[in-house]
């Protein structure tokens, strides 16, 4: 019976030790993706996502990783590099971040940067795709990822934010435009929007969102419905402020790019207009 249950203790000493020392499986998800738009006074916060077996899938930070961030600007030599921390569970996965300053973007027209996982246990980081990193980014990029350094608007913008939903997409409660920019609540629970002429366009919505002098002039932003509980699938709706002029109208989005047919509401001249021509008439 003794030697039941020491071979018993033993598997599972084991099998903790080979959880344990298991190489990472699988990190990525990283945001932002190649390609995105930043203001040079701006930070650029850098997400990943890592997975290894046995570790990562129990609630908070599991333990024996480290992700550190590496960054420079485009044609530098060498890089800058930072420690990314523990932000949140994401599923089975922990999510890491970390930081570009903003000192480091001073005067570049572009960014690189990636992201290394590695194993403490043994030393070991998942499997490298570049120099340095290992993980795609959330638009299925492989690294190193190249970010677009631009200046930040010079005046404060007043923007329009355009929707139309179909009948496809019923919506009960309030409907809100999220995205990256606070103004835009961070990806939060978004900006509550109104529909301004429900009588004539029931399915028309539009919000102003005032964006302040030194603004990131690229915007990522999505919609949110059903008491801005439920999200937009697909990819992301982008624009570029306008900073040439204190106003900037955009074009009309559908959800999920579907675009029916939203009857613009009447001006203020036209209502007028047509409220005298029914006194007309009476």
């Amino acid at each position: 019976m003794k030697a039941k249950v020491f071979l018993l203790v033993s598997v599972a000493l084991l099998l903790s030790a080979s959880a344990a020392y298991a190489v990472i499986g699988w990190s990525g998800n990283v945001w932002p993706c190649n390609n995105a738009t930043y203001a040079e006074d701006q930070n650029i916060d850098v997400y990943i996502e890592v997975w290894k077996e046995g570790v990562t899938d129990g609630e908070g930070q599991g333990a024996g990783i480290t992700v550190r961030l590496f960054y420079k600007q485009a044609g530098a030599a060498d890089y800058d590099s930072v420690d990314m921390t523990y932000n949140v569970d994401k599923g089975n996965n922990d999510e890491y971040k970390g930081t570009i300053p903003s000192a480091a973007l001073e005067g570049g027209v572009q960014e690189v940067f990636e992201c290394v996982v590695i194993d403490d246990t043994d030393g070991t980081r998942c499997p490298p795709t570049s120099l340095y990193g290992c993980g795609g980014d959330q638009c299925t990029n492989s690294p190193p990822f190249y970010l677009n350094i631009t200046p930040a608007t010079k005046i404060e913008v007043l923007v329009k934010f355009r929707l139309c939903l179909s009948d496809t997409f019923e919506t009960v409660g309030d409907v809100c435009v999220t995205g990256g920019p606070p103004e835009l609540t961070g990806w939060g629970s978004g900006v509550v929007m109104v529909r301004p002429c429900p009588t004539v366009s029931p399915k028309y919505y539009e919000m102003d969102v005032l964006f302040p002098a030194g603004s990131n002039p690229s915007v990522q932003y999505k919609y949110r419905k059903n008491g801005c509980d439920e999200w937009e699938d697909g990819a992301n709706h982008s624009c570029t402020i306008d900073d040439s002029g204190p106003f900037q109208v955009l074009p009309v989005d559908g959800w999920e790019y579907i675009m029916p047919d939203c009857p613009t509401c009447a001006t203020d001249v036209e209502d007028s207009t047509w409220g005298r021509i029914k006194v007309l008439y009476r």
